[in-house]
Protein backbone atom coordinates (compact mmCIF):
# COMPACT_ATOMS: atom_id res chain seq x y z
CA UNK A 1 0.00 0.00 0.00
CA UNK A 2 2.92 2.42 0.55
CA UNK A 3 4.34 1.86 -2.94
CA UNK A 4 1.13 2.64 -4.78
CA UNK A 5 0.94 6.42 -4.07
CA UNK A 6 4.47 6.93 -5.40
CA UNK A 7 3.54 5.22 -8.68
CA UNK A 8 0.37 7.32 -8.92
CA UNK A 9 2.34 10.61 -8.46
CA UNK A 10 4.91 9.65 -11.07
CA UNK A 11 2.26 8.75 -13.61
CA UNK A 12 0.33 11.96 -12.83
CA UNK A 13 3.34 14.14 -13.64
CA UNK A 14 3.81 12.37 -16.96
CA UNK A 15 0.19 12.59 -18.08
CA UNK A 16 0.26 16.09 -19.72
CA UNK A 17 3.25 15.16 -21.89
CA UNK A 18 1.89 11.82 -23.18
CA UNK A 19 -0.73 11.34 -25.88
CA UNK A 20 -1.09 7.63 -25.30
CA UNK A 21 -3.95 6.19 -23.21
CA UNK A 22 -3.69 6.27 -19.52
CA UNK A 23 -1.36 3.74 -17.97
CA UNK A 24 -2.86 0.58 -16.72
CA UNK A 25 -1.78 1.23 -13.19
CA UNK A 26 -4.69 3.77 -12.84
CA UNK A 27 -6.98 0.80 -12.96
CA UNK A 28 -6.04 -0.04 -9.45
CA UNK A 29 -7.28 3.40 -8.18
CA UNK A 30 -10.71 3.84 -6.73
CA UNK A 31 -13.38 5.97 -8.31
CA UNK A 32 -13.11 8.74 -5.74
CA UNK A 33 -9.39 8.97 -6.22
CA UNK A 34 -9.82 9.36 -9.96
CA UNK A 35 -12.46 12.08 -9.53
CA UNK A 36 -10.24 14.01 -7.13
CA UNK A 37 -7.34 13.71 -9.51
CA UNK A 38 -9.39 15.04 -12.40
CA UNK A 39 -10.61 18.03 -10.37
CA UNK A 40 -7.09 18.79 -9.30
CA UNK A 41 -5.88 18.75 -12.90
CA UNK A 42 -8.69 21.09 -13.97
CA UNK A 43 -7.89 23.54 -11.21
CA UNK A 44 -4.19 23.54 -12.02
CA UNK A 45 -4.91 24.01 -15.71
CA UNK A 46 -7.18 27.02 -15.07
CA UNK A 47 -4.86 28.75 -12.65
CA UNK A 48 -2.14 29.90 -15.15
CA UNK A 49 -4.67 31.56 -17.49
CA UNK A 50 -6.42 33.32 -14.63
CA UNK A 51 -3.16 34.55 -13.19
CA UNK A 52 -2.06 35.88 -16.57
CA UNK A 53 -5.33 37.76 -17.01
CA UNK A 54 -5.06 39.30 -13.56
CA UNK A 55 -1.46 40.31 -14.10
CA UNK A 56 -2.25 41.90 -17.46
CA UNK A 57 -5.15 43.82 -15.93
CA UNK A 58 -3.00 44.98 -13.03
CA UNK A 59 -0.23 46.15 -15.40
CA UNK A 60 -2.40 47.85 -18.05
CA UNK A 61 -4.68 49.79 -15.69
CA UNK A 62 -1.97 51.94 -13.98
CA UNK A 63 -0.37 52.66 -17.36
CA UNK A 64 -3.66 53.90 -18.81
CA UNK A 65 -4.27 56.07 -15.73
CA UNK A 66 -0.80 57.61 -15.92
CA UNK A 67 -1.24 58.36 -19.64
CA UNK A 68 -4.56 60.09 -18.97
CA UNK A 69 -3.00 62.15 -16.18
CA UNK A 70 -0.09 63.15 -18.43
CA UNK A 71 -2.44 64.17 -21.24
CA UNK A 72 -4.58 66.25 -18.88
CA UNK A 73 -1.54 68.00 -17.41
CA UNK A 74 -0.14 68.73 -20.86
CA UNK A 75 -3.46 70.17 -22.01
CA UNK A 76 -3.73 72.36 -18.91
CA UNK A 77 -0.18 73.62 -19.46
CA UNK A 78 -0.91 74.59 -23.06
CA UNK A 79 -4.10 76.38 -22.03
CA UNK A 80 -2.34 78.29 -19.25
CA UNK A 81 0.44 79.36 -21.61
CA UNK A 82 -2.08 80.61 -24.13
CA UNK A 83 -3.82 82.62 -21.41
CA UNK A 84 -0.49 84.11 -20.28
CA UNK A 85 0.38 85.11 -23.85
CA UNK A 86 -2.99 86.83 -24.24
CA UNK A 87 -2.46 88.74 -20.98
CA UNK A 88 1.04 89.79 -22.04
CA UNK A 89 -0.28 91.03 -25.37
CA UNK A 90 -2.97 93.11 -23.64
CA UNK A 91 -0.40 94.54 -21.22
CA UNK A 92 1.96 95.49 -24.04
CA UNK A 93 -0.81 97.23 -25.94
CA UNK A 94 -1.71 99.22 -22.81
CA UNK A 95 1.92 100.18 -22.28
CA UNK A 96 2.26 101.35 -25.89
CA UNK A 97 -0.81 103.55 -25.55
CA UNK A 98 0.46 105.00 -22.23
CA UNK A 99 3.87 105.78 -23.74
CA UNK A 100 2.27 107.56 -26.69
CA UNK A 101 0.16 109.66 -24.30
CA UNK A 102 3.27 110.53 -22.25
CA UNK A 103 5.13 111.59 -25.39
CA UNK A 104 2.31 113.93 -26.34
CA UNK A 105 2.27 115.46 -22.84
CA UNK A 106 6.06 115.81 -22.61
CA UNK A 107 6.61 117.58 -25.93
CA UNK A 108 4.72 120.80 -25.00
CA UNK A 109 6.30 120.89 -21.53
CA UNK A 110 9.80 121.06 -22.98
CA UNK A 111 8.96 124.48 -24.39
CA UNK A 112 7.42 125.73 -21.16
CA UNK A 113 10.58 125.55 -19.07
CA UNK A 114 13.57 127.58 -20.23
CA UNK A 115 15.78 125.40 -18.02
CA UNK A 116 16.33 123.47 -21.27
CA UNK A 117 18.10 125.89 -23.64
CA UNK A 118 16.32 126.53 -26.91
CA UNK A 119 19.41 128.09 -28.44
CA UNK A 120 21.77 126.67 -31.02
CA UNK A 121 23.99 123.98 -29.43
CA UNK A 122 27.05 125.44 -31.15
CA UNK A 123 26.68 128.53 -28.93
CA UNK A 124 26.93 126.67 -25.59
CA UNK A 125 30.64 125.67 -25.75
CA UNK A 126 31.57 129.33 -26.30
CA UNK A 127 29.90 130.23 -23.00
CA UNK A 128 31.52 127.35 -21.14
CA UNK A 129 34.92 128.32 -22.50
CA UNK A 130 34.53 131.93 -21.38
CA UNK A 131 37.27 133.37 -19.20
CA UNK A 132 34.72 134.60 -16.67
CA UNK A 133 33.11 132.25 -14.17
CA UNK A 134 30.17 134.60 -13.66
CA UNK A 135 27.52 135.58 -16.18
CA UNK A 136 25.23 138.61 -16.42
CA UNK A 137 21.65 139.14 -17.52
CA UNK A 138 22.45 139.28 -21.24
CA UNK A 139 24.45 136.05 -21.03
CA UNK A 140 21.58 134.32 -19.26
CA UNK A 141 19.05 135.43 -21.89
CA UNK A 142 21.38 134.33 -24.68
CA UNK A 143 21.83 130.98 -23.04
CA UNK A 144 18.06 130.46 -22.65
CA UNK A 145 16.67 131.96 -25.85
CA UNK A 146 19.62 132.03 -28.25
CA UNK A 147 21.65 134.91 -29.70
CA UNK A 148 18.98 136.03 -32.18
CA UNK A 149 15.98 137.26 -30.23
CA UNK A 150 13.21 139.54 -31.43
CA UNK A 151 11.60 140.79 -28.23
CA UNK A 152 9.01 143.53 -28.76
CA UNK A 153 7.73 143.71 -25.18
CA UNK A 154 9.32 143.68 -21.73
CA UNK A 155 8.27 142.50 -18.30
CA UNK A 156 9.18 145.09 -15.64
CA UNK A 157 8.53 145.60 -11.94
CA UNK A 158 5.91 148.12 -10.92
CA UNK A 159 7.96 148.87 -7.79
CA UNK A 160 11.49 147.94 -6.89
CA UNK A 161 11.85 144.75 -4.91
CA UNK A 162 13.12 145.25 -1.38
CA UNK A 163 16.46 143.42 -1.09
CA UNK A 164 17.87 141.38 0.48
CA UNK A 165 15.19 138.75 0.77
CA UNK A 166 14.97 136.41 3.73
CA UNK A 167 14.54 132.67 3.72
CA UNK A 168 10.95 131.45 4.12
CA UNK A 169 9.76 135.05 4.49
CA UNK A 170 6.79 136.12 2.32
CA UNK A 171 7.28 138.87 -0.24
CA UNK A 172 5.15 140.18 -3.07
CA UNK A 173 5.68 142.09 -6.29
CA UNK A 174 3.74 143.27 -9.34
CA UNK A 175 4.83 142.82 -12.95
CA UNK A 176 3.80 145.04 -15.86
CA UNK A 177 3.91 144.48 -19.61
CA UNK A 178 5.41 147.41 -21.54
CA UNK A 179 6.65 148.03 -25.06
CA UNK A 180 10.15 149.19 -25.99
CA UNK A 181 9.19 152.79 -25.20
CA UNK A 182 8.04 151.84 -21.68
CA UNK A 183 4.33 152.26 -22.41
CA UNK A 184 1.92 149.93 -20.63
CA UNK A 185 0.37 147.36 -22.96
CA UNK A 186 -3.05 146.17 -21.83
CA UNK A 187 -3.23 142.75 -23.45
CA UNK A 188 -6.62 141.13 -23.88
CA UNK A 189 -5.37 137.56 -24.08
CA UNK A 190 -4.21 135.61 -21.06
CA UNK A 191 -0.45 135.04 -20.94
CA UNK A 192 0.70 132.49 -18.33
CA UNK A 193 3.76 133.63 -16.36
CA UNK A 194 5.92 131.69 -13.94
CA UNK A 195 8.96 132.21 -11.69
CA UNK A 196 12.35 130.56 -12.09
CA UNK A 197 15.68 130.73 -10.27
CA UNK A 198 19.07 130.35 -11.97
CA UNK A 199 22.61 130.20 -10.67
CA UNK A 200 25.24 132.78 -11.60
CA UNK A 201 27.85 130.23 -12.70
CA UNK A 202 28.88 129.64 -16.29
CA UNK A 203 26.88 127.92 -17.71
CA UNK A 204 23.88 128.75 -15.48
CA UNK A 205 21.82 126.05 -13.82
CA UNK A 206 18.10 125.98 -13.22
CA UNK A 207 17.56 125.70 -9.44
CA UNK A 208 14.43 123.75 -8.60
CA UNK A 209 15.20 122.34 -5.13
CA UNK A 210 17.07 123.49 -2.04
CA UNK A 211 19.85 121.63 -0.25
CA UNK A 212 17.24 119.54 1.61
CA UNK A 213 15.70 118.29 -1.63
CA UNK A 214 12.48 120.30 -1.26
CA UNK A 215 11.05 122.82 -3.70
CA UNK A 216 13.00 126.04 -3.41
CA UNK A 217 9.98 128.22 -4.27
CA UNK A 218 6.77 128.30 -2.28
CA UNK A 219 3.55 130.07 -3.16
CA UNK A 220 1.53 130.70 -6.30
CA UNK A 221 4.38 131.00 -8.79
CA UNK A 222 2.09 130.58 -11.84
CA UNK A 223 -0.11 133.55 -12.71
CA UNK A 224 -1.90 134.83 -15.83
CA UNK A 225 -0.93 138.22 -17.20
CA UNK A 226 -3.94 140.18 -18.42
CA UNK A 227 -4.59 143.87 -19.03
CA UNK A 228 -0.87 144.51 -18.67
CA UNK A 229 -0.37 143.67 -14.96
CA UNK A 230 -0.19 140.70 -12.62
CA UNK A 231 0.70 140.43 -8.91
CA UNK A 232 2.54 137.59 -7.19
CA UNK A 233 1.61 137.35 -3.50
CA UNK A 234 3.09 135.35 -0.63
CA UNK A 235 6.14 134.08 -2.47
CA UNK A 236 8.93 132.42 -0.46
CA UNK A 237 12.46 131.30 -1.28
CA UNK A 238 13.34 128.36 0.96
CA UNK A 239 17.14 128.55 0.75
CA UNK A 240 19.88 131.07 1.44
CA UNK A 241 21.99 132.12 -1.54
CA UNK A 242 25.24 131.59 0.34
CA UNK A 243 24.97 127.93 -0.70
CA UNK A 244 25.26 128.85 -4.38
CA UNK A 245 28.07 130.21 -6.54
CA UNK A 246 29.01 133.84 -5.83
CA UNK A 247 26.38 134.04 -3.07
CA UNK A 248 23.56 135.34 -5.30
CA UNK A 249 21.04 134.13 -7.88
CA UNK A 250 19.03 135.25 -10.89
CA UNK A 251 15.33 135.75 -10.15
CA UNK A 252 13.42 135.37 -13.44
CA UNK A 253 9.76 135.88 -14.37
CA UNK A 254 9.10 134.55 -17.85
CA UNK A 255 6.11 133.59 -20.05
CA UNK A 256 5.42 129.89 -20.40
CA UNK A 257 5.63 129.01 -24.08
CA UNK A 258 4.04 126.00 -25.75
CA UNK A 259 3.43 124.63 -29.22
CA UNK A 260 -0.12 125.90 -29.04
CA UNK A 261 0.84 129.59 -28.68
CA UNK A 262 -1.74 131.62 -30.59
CA UNK A 263 -0.89 134.56 -32.80
CA UNK A 264 -3.64 137.00 -33.78
CA UNK A 265 -2.59 139.41 -36.49
CA UNK A 266 -4.33 142.75 -36.77
CA UNK A 267 -5.29 142.94 -33.08
CA UNK A 268 -2.93 145.36 -31.28
CA UNK A 269 -4.05 144.26 -27.81
CA UNK A 270 -3.37 140.58 -28.53
CA UNK A 271 0.24 139.97 -27.49
CA UNK A 272 2.32 137.05 -28.69
CA UNK A 273 4.05 135.51 -25.67
CA UNK A 274 7.09 134.60 -27.77
CA UNK A 275 7.81 138.31 -28.26
CA UNK A 276 7.97 139.09 -24.52
CA UNK A 277 11.35 139.58 -22.87
CA UNK A 278 11.36 138.04 -19.38
CA UNK A 279 12.02 139.95 -16.19
CA UNK A 280 15.52 139.13 -14.90
CA UNK A 281 16.67 140.37 -11.50
CA UNK A 282 20.41 139.97 -11.08
CA UNK A 283 22.39 139.55 -7.86
CA UNK A 284 19.41 138.66 -5.69
CA UNK A 285 20.57 137.75 -2.18
CA UNK A 286 18.56 135.64 0.27
CA UNK A 287 19.64 135.65 3.91
CA UNK A 288 18.61 133.72 6.99
CA UNK A 289 17.07 136.14 9.49
CA UNK A 290 18.61 135.50 12.90
CA UNK A 291 16.87 135.63 16.24
CA UNK A 292 18.98 138.61 17.33
CA UNK A 293 17.81 140.58 14.34
CA UNK A 294 14.20 139.74 15.15
CA UNK A 295 14.64 140.90 18.77
CA UNK A 296 16.40 144.05 17.60
CA UNK A 297 13.53 144.83 15.23
CA UNK A 298 10.98 144.27 17.99
CA UNK A 299 12.91 146.56 20.37
CA UNK A 300 13.22 149.21 17.67
CA UNK A 301 9.48 149.10 17.05
CA UNK A 302 8.77 149.40 20.82
CA UNK A 303 11.16 152.33 21.12
CA UNK A 304 9.55 154.06 18.18
CA UNK A 305 6.12 153.68 19.79
CA UNK A 306 7.39 155.07 23.11
CA UNK A 307 8.96 158.06 21.41
CA UNK A 308 5.77 158.76 19.51
CA UNK A 309 3.67 158.90 22.72
CA UNK A 310 3.72 162.42 24.40
CA UNK A 311 4.99 162.56 27.96
CA UNK A 312 2.28 163.53 30.51
CA UNK A 313 3.35 165.77 33.42
CA UNK A 314 2.15 164.66 36.89
CA UNK A 315 -0.82 166.66 38.28
CA UNK A 316 0.01 169.12 41.06
CA UNK A 317 -1.77 168.93 44.43
CA UNK A 318 -3.12 172.53 44.75
CA UNK A 319 -4.50 172.02 48.27
CA UNK A 320 -1.11 170.95 49.58
CA UNK A 321 0.51 173.95 47.85
CA UNK A 322 -2.01 176.39 49.49
CA UNK A 323 -1.42 174.96 52.94
CA UNK A 324 2.31 175.31 52.68
CA UNK A 325 2.10 178.94 51.62
CA UNK A 326 -0.14 179.80 54.45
Amino acid sequence: MLAQPQNIQQNYQAVPMETNPMPTNFNNMSLNQLINLRNQNNVEAQMPSTMRQMESVNISQPFENSMKDFQNKLLNLVLSQNKIMVDIQDTLSCLVSEVSILKKSIKPSLHENPAIPSANPNMIPKMIGSTSDTINTDSLLTYLYGPNTDFQYNLVLKQELSLPLYRERNFRFTVMLVDKAGKLIENTNRIPLTIGIYSSENPPKYIDTNTSGNKILKGFIDKDLKNGTVSFDKIQIKEVTSHFRNGWIFFVVYPKLSNGTLVSEGNPTFVNAQKIKPLVLEKVVVKAKKTKEKNANVEAEDNAQEEAEPEQEPEKDESAYATSTD
